[in-house]
C-alpha cells in the first residue's frame, strides 16, 4: 500500500471529542508513514555521491595549481552566486519536503544511508585537514601565526580544501530542511553560512585565534561531531 496509513486507536486510549491539545486544537490522529524502498534510499545516497564527486573534482586539483590570491574563483562573484543559489534553494526544498515528501515517506529513514555516508566522508576529510595543518606547523616550518608568503608547506592547500568544504557543508542544512528541523536551520545553519563563512565578517571570526589554529580547531570539532552523527 502506498502513501501514509492512519493507525486505529483503541477505544480506551482514543481522545474524547472535546479533548484538546496544548495549542487549543483537537488532538492529532497518529499517522504511520510508508517506509521508503531500498531503491529510494540508495538513490538518495547515489545523488549525494554524485554531488561529492563533482565537488572533489573541483577541489582536489594538483597542489601546485590550487587557486591563490587574485584567482577568479576568489572574486566576490563566485561566493555571491553560490550563496544566492543556496538561499533560493532552501524555501523551495522546504515546500517540497512539507507538501510532498514528509506526507508520503519516513524522511529520516529515507536519508539514513545518505547521512551516514555524508558524515563518514566529513570525518575522513576533516581528519585529513587536521593532519595537514599539524604536519605543516610541526614538521614543515610553517609559522604558527600564518602569513601570505609561506605557500610550500601544504597548509595553504589545506586552507583551500577547508574553504571548499564550506560549500559541501550546505548539505548539513539540506538534511535539516528535508527532515523538517527548521528550528536548527534558524539557530545554526543560516547564520553560520551566510553571516560567518560567506561575508566580510569571516575575517573577524577567524581573527579570534591565529589563522592556522582557527581552521584546525574548527576541523577537529567537526571530526568529533561527525563521528558521533555517523555512529548515531
Amino acid at each position: 500500500m502506498c502513501g501514509p496509513t492512519v493507525t486505529t486507536v483503541s477505544q480506551n486510549n482514543a481522545p474524547k471529542s472535546d479533548e484538546v491539545d496544548s495549542d487549543g486544537g483537537k488532538a492529532p490522529v497518529e499517522t504511520l508513514l510508508e517506509p521508503p524502498s531500498i531503491m529510494a534510499r540508495y538513490t538518495c545516497a547515489s545523488i549525494l555521491l554524485g554531488a561529492v564527486a563533482v565537488w572533489g573534482k573541483l577541489t582536489f586539483v594538483p597542489e601546485a595549481e590550487a587557486p591563490g590570491v587574485g584567482s577568479p574563483i576568489h572574486d566576490f562573484r563566485v561566493p555571491l552566486a553560490l550563496t544566492v543559489g543556496y538561499l533560493v534553494s532552501l524555501p523551495i526544498l522546504r515546500v517540497f519536503a512539507a507538501n510532498f515528501l514528509s506526507k508520503n515517506v519516513d524522511v529520516k529513514l529515507l536519508l539514513r544511508e545518505s547521512m551516514i555516508l555524508y558524515n563518514a566522508l566529513q570525518v575522513l576529510l576533516n581528519g585529513w585537514m587536521v593532519y595537514r595543518f599539524i604536519d605543516a606547523v610541526l614538521f614543515r616550518g610553517h609559522p604558527f601565526v600564518g602569513d601570505i608568503n609561506t605557500v610550500s608547506t601544504g597548509a595553504t592547500y589545506a586552507v583551500w580544501v577547508h574553504y571548499c568544504d564550506k560549500y559541501l557543508e550546505f548539505f548539513d542544512t539540506y538534511f535539516m530542511v528535508l527532515r523538517g528541523k527548521m528550528d536548527q536551520v534558524r539557530q545554526f545553519s543560516c547564520p553560520l553560512y551566510v553571516g560567518v563563512d560567506r561575508t566580510t565578517t569571516h575575517p573577524l571570526h577567524s581573527g579570534i585565534v591565529p589563522s592556522r589554529l582557527s581552521p584546525c580547531l574548527h576541523r577537529m570539532g567537526l571530526v568529533v561531531r561527525n563521528v558521533g552523527l555517523a555512529w548515531w
